[in-house]
């Protein structure tokens, strides 16, 4: 319970930085006068500002602790792939893919704005992901280019993407190493872009940014399977989860690796890590 309330505060904390940032970017929407326009960026706001934990962008700002990097440096970059999150969350939820009717409480946002405009909400915040990192990093030209090539790289057809089409695809029944690279393609590659990303910013040498590659590859994967675990039915075990194909036992055991290697790679770091600790320790903390 105590690494759960630690994380609690630690995100609250942070999570002030990120909502606020996030309004200034949608303050600097052009000012067209057009109804069209108007019902796009609201329909924009509707999804990006209601709330969530904010975990990609949050997970920056505390890597941008460890490596005693500025937060406000890191800010952009996180909050570049929350966009990218929340545009991938409105196009998840359309009816041609999962077809759901609530999405944090409330309403889909092609319940409220129409599946047209939902699907242009989405175009726009992955747009947008782009031109705010072009912005804020324009000054820095060696820079941009890296974080340019690894949000691409992660959130299409090497990374996100890709992992959304094995999913809805059917297959025949997967081994663990297939399920696990689907994983690590829809749901790790920002996790781990929200890490590396950073590591980029601070101009770290090589050897912090493979432990943060580490501890980025093993977070991402051990939030999957603690998920898997804790959904996990026996009586209808789901195609595509790990335990499915691991078995619970094995999969406790993966987890527990996972988590091992994390906590490894963060000894590298030259600053505090006790959130980046807390949160690879809370996998195995809400599975018990």
């Amino acid at each position: 319970m105590a690494v759960i309330e630690s994380l609690e505060a630690t995100f609250s904390r942070e999570v002030e930085w990120v909502e606020t940032h996030l309004g200034e970017m949608l303050a600097d929407w052009p000012p067209i006068p057009d109804p069209g326009f108007e019902k796009l960026k609201e329909s924009v706001t509707y999804s990006l500002m209601s709330g969530g934990k904010r975990f990609r962008p949050v997970l920056s700002l505390l890597t941008a602790e460890a490596l005693q990097l500025p937060k406000a440096r890191a800010l952009p970059w996180g909050c570049a792939l929350e966009m990218i999150h929340t545009y991938s969350l409105i196009h998840d939820d359309l009816p041609l893919m999962d077809n759901d009717d609530y999405r944090r409480g409330k309403p889909t946002n092609h319940k409220v704005f129409g599946e047209a405009m939902a699907l242009l909400a989405g175009d726009a915040l992955l747009t947008e992901a782009f031109y705010w990192i072009a912005r804020s990093y324009a000054a820095e030209p060696t820079l941009l280019s890296s974080l340019t090539l690894m949000l691409s790289r992660s959130a299409g057809l090497r990374g996100m993407v890709a992992g959304q089409a094995l999913d809805i695809e059917p297959h025949p029944q997967l081994d663990p190493s297939g399920v696990e690279r689907l994983h690590r393609l829809k749901t790790g590659a920002l996790i781990e872009a929200s890490v590396q990303g950073v590591a980029l910013i601070a101009q770290s040498e090589e050897p912090i940014q493979e432990a943060l590659k580490t501890y980025s590859q093993s977070l991402g994967l051990a939030f999957q399977v603690a998920d898997d675990l804790l959904d996990y039915d026996v009586d209808n075990p789901e195609p595509v989860s790990l335990v499915g194909v691991m078995g619970v036992r094995e999969s406790r055991a993966f987890l527990e690796k996972l988590v091992d290697e994390s906590l490894r790679s963060l000894k590298k770091l030259p600053g505090p890590t006790d959130s980046l600790q807390q949160l690879a320790l809370f996998n195995l903390t809400r599975v018990k």
